[in-house]
């Protein structure tokens, strides 16, 4: 991953760029909270053993909602570390933490083509059976592939003999983040269109047709976040002009480090809208929750009071 412009601490740069790190600090503690909640819900889900789960096809579904939550809430975190509390001016733990916060957001590019492709898979090949170890090995190798990528392009980066494998590994890069991208936008295009070609109405269709639609907001969203660091990066890597000098320093950033976490922001209030059960498990932790701190109070109470009654 190519780094940026000197981080924001170091020099004066313009308002916008000041307003940034508020936004990213605001998105990560939102998301962070917002994720943890959701990410309770697909752990209880999966655990719990109902019918809804019993189902091959919903539980694959399930668990890369889960794996897809946890990366989300990871980069959430990543991003507010890396643009807002990492006081330093040195340029290797600025490369360092940017390209950690771009694996994370490779995994969950990733995560969002399996989830929309094994969902297209489902609903045109009816009769094909999903396997859920096949998925979670391409999981394992698609995470190390991206790790050993930037770790290669780290320290390409500090070699001058090396620079020409720089750029050539730039555009695998790029090709890649285009290849997720495209798998995406067809495979949401072939579950919506198999939805509007079948008329069924059997419970289980209904229950497929409302996973479907939430694969393909979550999917919309992403392409939404992505799109512009996507443009911008290609333009800069095969542009006979570098496209970053000619564009607003706060541009760049802003699809980085605000519309990236916002994607991750973004997917659990999906999950809460589209699904009932989750607003269930959430009324239930809130219960929880308040009859702990109301259990709290009444101790401090009756403690305060005990030890009143011992000093008169």
């Amino acid at each position: 991953m190519e780094t940026s412009s000197p981080p924001f601490w170091t020099e004066e740069l313009p308002i916008s760029m000041r307003i940034i790190p508020v936004f990213t600090a605001l998105i990560g503690v939102f998301a962070t909270i917002t994720n943890s909640l959701s990410l309770s819900y697909f752990i209880t889900k999966i655990r719990s053993n109902s019918p809804a789960t019993r189902n091959a096809d919903t539980l694959i579904t399930s668990k890369l909602f889960l794996v897809l939550n946890i990366f989300d809430l990871l980069v959430t975190v990543s991003a507010t570390v890396c643009f807002c509390a990492i006081p330093t001016k040195q340029h290797l733990l600025q490369v360092i933490s940017e390209n950690i916060l771009y694996v994370l957001v490779m995994m969950t590019s990733f995560l969002t083509c399996l989830l929309a492709s094994v969902r297209a898979i489902n609903l045109i090949l009816t009769f094909y059976m999903i396997n859920w170890g096949f998925v979670k090995v391409s999981i394992y190798v698609y995470c190390s592939y991206i790790v050993v990528f930037e770790l290669m392009l780290i320290s390409f980066q500090y070699s001058a003999e090396l620079k020409s494998l720089e750029k050539k590994l730039y555009c695998v890069e790029f090709f890649t983040l285009v290849s997720l991208f495209t798998v995406v936008f067809v495979s949401n295009l072939l579950a919506i269109g198999q939805l509007f070609i079948s008329k069924s109405q059997t419970q289980t269709w209904k229950t497929t047709r409302k996973a479907t639609v939430t694969v393909g907001i979550i999917s919309v969203i992403y392409c939404a976040c992505n799109i512009g660091y996507i443009v911008i990066h290609g333009l800069n890597r095969f542009s006979k002009f570098k496209v970053l000098r000619s564009i607003p320093i706060g541009l760049g950033d802003t699809f980085l480090y605000i519309l990236l976490p916002l994607n991750s922001a973004c997917n659990p209030a999906v999950y809460l809208i589209r699904k009932a059960d989750m607003r269930k498990h959430l009324k239930t932790l809130w219960r929880r929750l308040t009859g702990w701190i109301t259990a709290l109070c009444v101790c401090r109470l009756l403690l305060t009071g005990r030890t009143r009654e011992r000093f008169r």
